[in-house]
């Protein structure tokens, strides 16, 4: 059912080619998946505890986004693939399913079905103003306007606005951990700033998805964020 759902919104994709961009995301993507409980993804080095075969196998018909590299591991279940130019690997346009809607975000690489544009922070880079305005969630409604906010990563501007315009009840991520060797030798300018303007937003974001009804929930031992966690084993029994 969610498969044959992905291949319909991708051939209305295929099937507009020149409609904007903002009349594809309202018209074709928002509310494509109500109701549904989205499972997203995510690159933090927590997934690697967390994903089996069994896993896997769960997830084979469920609802899922998948941040970068982590196609590589199910690509056939995948149904939107995300991903910017930040650690891209072109291998990613061979391994997804034909079915899979590849959206790209910042700068225009490799083989993707949408666009985002990001929009220039008016706020001189790493200040305070520029960590806070990262924080505005309702600004940056993927409902209300397609160009992306810059900073904070392509998961915290872009990935995580998702799942309400898709129209998701639920939302479990894997993965968002926020801490470990990559994030700080990734960000070795401003690890301290950046990993506490994440965590400082968490509160606003958890308020976001209550508004929009939409119930947010980590899989990911070890994360930093303030949100609540859920057990594998709980995913598994479809908790």
């Amino acid at each position: 059912m969610i498969k044959e759902k992905t291949s319909f919104i991708k051939k209305c994709i295929k099937k507009h080619p020149d409609l904007p961009l903002k009349n594809a995301v309202n018209n074709i993507l928002k509310d494509s998946y109500k109701e549904e409980t989205c499972y997203f993804l995510n690159c933090g080095s927590s997934i690697n505890k967390v994903w089996s075969d069994e896993l896997k196998e769960f997830l084979s018909d469920k609802f899922i986004i998948s941040m970068k590299q982590t196609v590589e591991l199910a690509p056939e279940i995948v149904d939107i693939h995300i991903f910017n130019e930040s650690h891209y690997d072109k291998k990613w346009d061979d391994i997804r399913d034909k079915r899979t809607i590849a959206l790209n975000f910042k700068k225009k690489r490799g083989k993707y079905d949408l666009f985002f544009p990001q929009e220039k922070n008016k706020y001189p880079s790493r200040s305070k103003e520029y960590f806070e305005s990262t924080g505005n969630f309702d600004k940056w409604d993927m409902r209300k306007t397609v160009k992306r906010m810059k900073g904070l990563g392509v998961m915290h501007n872009s990935g995580i606005y998702l799942p309400i315009l898709f129209g998701c009840r639920r939302v479990i991520i894997f993965g968002w951990d926020v801490v470990g060797k990559w994030f700080y030798a990734s960000r070795a300018r401003y690890p301290s700033d950046e990993r506490k303007a994440m965590i400082k937003t968490i509160p606003k974001l958890l308020e976001f998805y209550a508004k929009n009804n939409c119930e947010i929930l980590l899989c990911s031992p070890g994360s930093a964020l303030p949100i609540k966690q859920i057990s594998i084993t709980e995913v598994l029994k479809g908790n």
